[in-house]
C-alpha cells in the first residue's frame, strides 16, 4: 500500500520512511482531518539530480568501506533503498558509477584539506599543516580508496581519467601553496612544480605502507617526508617538524 490511509477526525501519529529520511506526519496537509474526509499519503518523488547525487554518495561510502573492487550496482541499490533498475537508469555500468563516486569523494577530501591548510596565514605553518594531515595513519581508509582506484584504473578508462585529473589538480593546489611561500620569501625551491610532485610522491610512499600494515616503518618514513620537503623548499632542518 503506497499511501497512509486516515479516517475520521482523530489524529494518529505515524512515520513514513522515504529513502534515507523520515517524514513525521502531524498537523498539516496530512494528519488532522477537520471534516472527516479520508486523506491518503503519497510518496514524494525526488528530483533526478537529487536521486543521482544520493546514489553517487552511497557508492562513494561503500567504496570507502569495502574498496572499489567489491561494489556492484545491486549492492548500491540495496544500500540506497532503491531498485537496481533505478541505479542502472542513471548509471548503465558500474564503471561509470565508480568513476563519478571516486571523483566526488576525492574532490571533497581535497577541498576540505586545502581549506584547512589555508586557515594558517604563514606559509611555513601551511606546509606543516599539509604534512600533518597527510602523515596521519588514521586516514588509512582514504589511502585504501586511492590505491583501489589506481589499481582498477588500469583496466577502466573512465576511472583512470579521473585519477589523472585528480593528480593534476592535487599538484596544482600544492604548487599554489609553494608559490605563495616563494612570494612571501619563505620558500626557495629550484622549481615549484617539481617540488610539489616530489612531495606528493613521497606521501604516496607513506600511504602505501599504511595500507600494507608496515606500521613499524611509519615513523622513519614520516621523518623522511618532512626532511625531503624541507630540502625541496630550501628550508632549514627542523623547520617543518611536527609537534
Amino acid at each position: 500500500m503506497q499511501g497512509l490511509l486516515w479516517k475520521g477526525c482523530q489524529q494518529q501519529p505515524a512515520q513514513l520512511a522515504i529513502g534515507f529520511s523520515r517524514l513525521l506526519l502531524n498537523d498539516g496537509p496530512i494528519g488532522r482531518c477537520p471534516y472527516g474526509e479520508t486523506k491518503v499519503q503519497t510518496r514524494q518523488r525526488k528530483l533526478p539530480s537529487e536521486r543521482r547525487s544520493e546514489i553517487v554518495a552511497v557508492a562513494s561510502r561503500l567504496a570507502g568501506e569495502t574498496g572499489f573492487g567489491s561494489v556492484t550496482l545491486r549492492q548500491v541499490a540495496r544500500a540506497a533503498g532503491v531498485t537496481p533498475g533505478l541505479v542502472s537508469h542513471y548509471f548503465p555500468t558500474v564503471e561509470l558509477l565508480l568513476a563519478e563516486a571516486f571523483e566526488q569523494a576525492m574532490t571533497f577530501q581535497m577541498r576540505d584539506m586545502f581549506e584547512t591548510v589555508r586557515k594558517h596565514e604563514a606559509s611555513v605553518d601551511r606546509m606543516r599543516m599539509f604534512l600533518q594531515l597527510n602523515l596521519d595513519e588514521q586516514r588509512d581508509s582514504q589511502y585504501l580508496l586511492w590505491a583501489h582506484a589506481c589499481l582498477l584504473g588500469r583496466d577502466q578508462p573512465l576511472l583512470r581519467d579521473v585519477v589523472i585529473r585528480f593528480l593534476d589538480t592535487w599538484d596544482d593546489e600544492l604548487e599554489k601553496v609553494i608559490r605563495e611561500g616563494i612570494d612571501s620569501g619563505d620558500f626557495h625551491p629550484h622549481d615549484a612544480r617539481k617540488a610539489a610532485v616530489h612531495i606528493s610522491a613521497l606521501l604516496d610512499s607513506f600511504a602505501s605502507h599504511v595500507i600494507s600494515f608496515s606500521r613499524s616503518r611509519l615513523g622513519i618514513l614520516s621523518e623522511m617526508v618532512i626532511d625531503a620537503s624541507e630540502r625541496e623548499l630550501g628550508l632549514a632542518s627542523g623547520t617543518l617538524k611536527l609537534s
